[in-house]
This record gives C-alpha cells, sequence and structure tokens, in this order.
C-alpha cells in the first residue's frame, strides 16, 4: 500500500479574503500543489485555500479498494515557526478548542477520538469515500482555509500535514465518531500515515530542496517522527503528578525559539495555552486546574514533547 499511498492528489489555489469557512471544489486541480510552491510577503496577514482531492480507488494484492482519509488536524504546523497566526503573533496552529480562531479551518468538523492503530487520542477530521465499498467515480475531497501572518526575515517554510489513509472495515458503520481507523486486511493493518508538505516561499527567499527535506510517520508514533522531539528543547518536567490543583512545568530551551505550551483535556478543549520567545536556559511554569486528566503539549518550530498530567481534586 505504501507506493499507492504516496499518489495520493492535493491542489491548492490561493485567494485574498477575509479568513472564514471554505467549499470543496467540483474539480479539483491534480497531481500536487497549484502553485507549486506558495509566495508570501513580509510582514503581512495573507489567507488562501487549500483544495484538496484523494484517491477514490487503490489496488493492493489483487483487491481494488475504496479507502476513507483521516487529517490528524494537531499535526498541521508550519516546519521551522517562519508563519504564525494571522493577526497574532502566536505559532501557526489548529485551535481545537475553537476552530476558526485558529490558523487553519477544514470543511469537516474535527472528532476527538482514539486510536488503535497508534494508541493515542487526538483530533481528526474524517473525509469518507462516496464509493463506499464499490469503486466510485466522486473521490473523497475538501478543503482548508489557510490565514497566516509573516515576519520580517525572508526565509524557506513547510506547511506540514499529516494524513492517514485506512480501508474500511466490513461492517463499520457510515458514522465518523465511531469509524475504525486502524482496520486489518487478511491479517495486516489496513492503513498507513503520511506526511505532505506544502513549500512556502517568504519574502523572496532563494530556496533549494535541501530546505524541504521529507518526513515520514512510523505507524506506532502518535506525531511524526521528525516532529516528536524538538531539537531546541532538552527536558519537559511536571511536578508533582498527580498534582492538586497547582503544577509546575520546567523545560529547558538549548537555542532561542518561539514556544508554545498548551494544556488539552479528555474531551480535546484547550485549558491553558501561553506562547512567547524563550532565550536559552531553564524555565518554569505554573497553573491551576481541575481535577481531571490532561495532555502537556510543549511546541517549538522544530517539533513537540508531550507530557501526560493527572490532577486531584
Amino acid at each position: 500500500m505504501r507506493h499507492l499511498i504516496s499518489a495520493t492528489i492535493l491542489s491548492c489555489w490561493v485567494y485574498a479574503q477575509q479568513c472564514g469557512n471554505c467549499t470543496p471544489a467540483n474539480n479539483p486541480r491534480p497531481y500536487g500543489f497549484s502553485p507549486d510552491t506558495l509566495n508570501l510577503p513580509l510582514n503581512k496577514d495573507t489567507s488562501f485555500t487549500i483544495q484538496f482531492t484523494f484517491p477514490d480507488t487503490i489496488t493492493t494484492r489483487g483487491f481494488t479498494l475504496c479507502p476513507n482519509y483521516a487529517v490528524w488536524v494537531d499535526s498541521i504546523r508550519p516546519y521551522k515557526g517562519l508563519i504564525y497566526n494571522a493577526g497574532t503573533n502566536m505559532l501557526f496552529s489548529y485551535n481545537s478548542s475553537n476552530p476558526s480562531a485558529g490558523g487553519i479551518v477544514l470543511d469537516q468538523p474535527h472528532r476527538y477520538k482514539t486510536d488503535a492503530g497508534t494508541n493515542c487520542t487526538t483530533n481528526f477530521s474524517i473525509y469518507q469515500n462516496p464509493g463506499g465499498t464499490q469503486a466510485g467515480n466522486t473521490p473523497p475531497e475538501g478543503c482548508a482555509y489557510v490565514c497566516v501572518r509573516t515576519g520580517p526575515t525572508p526565509g524557506c517554510e513547510m506547511l506540514l500535514i499529516r494524513v492517514r489513509v485506512f480501508v474500511p472495515a466490513l461492517g463499520d458503520p457510515p458514522n465518523k465518531d465511531t469509524t475504525n481507523l486502524a482496520p486489518a486486511l487478511l491479517g495486516n493493518p489496513a492503513w498507513l500515515d503520511t506526511v505532505f508538505r506544502y513549500p512556502i516561499r517568504i519574502g523572496g527567499a532563494t530556496c533549494t530542496a535541501a530546505d524541504f527535506p521529507r518526513l515520514t510517520t512510523p505507524r506506532a508514533q502518535c506525531a511524526p517522527a521528525a516532529l516528536e522531539l524538538s531539537p531546541a528543547l532538552t527536558s519537559l518536567n511536571i511536578s508533582p503528578n498527580p498534582a492538586f490543583q497547582e503544577a509546575q512545568i520546567t523545560f529547558e530551551v538549548l537555542t532561542p525559539t518561539p514556544l508554545s505550551i498548551r494544556v488539552v483535556s479528555t474531551e480535546g478543549r484547550e485549558i491553558y495555552v501561553h506562547s512567547s520567545q524563550y532565550g536559552v536556559g531553564e524555565h518554569t511554569l505554573r497553573f491551576r486546574l481541575g481535577g481531571g486528566i490532561y495532555t502537556v503539549f510543549l511546541e517549538t518550530p522544530q517539533g513537540r514533547m508531550t507530557r501526560k498530567l493527572v490532577v486531584l481534586e
């Protein structure tokens, strides 16, 4: 399946309009992004629409299948941190608590689901194949509305989007809240993740292929391998854990970097968000939370680190 999945078709047009929702095009351009590289000016808020369409059928081991697709919305991010959410200086991201306030809005609402394939719980937008269990003439398609702010420095950037392709399990109802994202076919995993890269040139910078490296996504990881550990950080500790109302986060920064901290509940709500520029050294943040189980995300342009936090009443 790997070589088939790499043929997923995406395309893009650029529009100058206010941030908002998007409507999928009936006939998106196939075979990559259009334009191949997005050119953005310096120090400017810019909005654009990404139109995408996926293959309606794949053939593997003599079977013709109609796969479904799921976008890992929490994985959508810039590779180097050179773009921000429009109107702010916060790192570009999808806002799972209020998508319309984030840097990217998908045409499909997200679902907070546990993925049996990676044993992690995260937000997915699921695109089902109109062909169902038969070969369809209409491929799964959708769109994303993106609102970004560029800084004062020219540079080369990538917008990263992780996508799961999976074959619907027999008897799996067409319900996006119960869809099995990690089915098996003849005893083998019938799903695979890949990371799509949309090259971005800021301020007329000269970019080469080396500025847009390929990223891989091992099956067992919740985040792409290149994004899971950040070279700008060496540690992330939470104490006490379990905590009683108040917790303390301590982290060490190796190189100056913009950094974002998010605390997300088991329901997928962002309870705490903090973004700032941090210098080299050890840093500490304290915050108060109600009782519950949380995931703490520490994110830099190069990647993220995560920890579980339990707060007692």
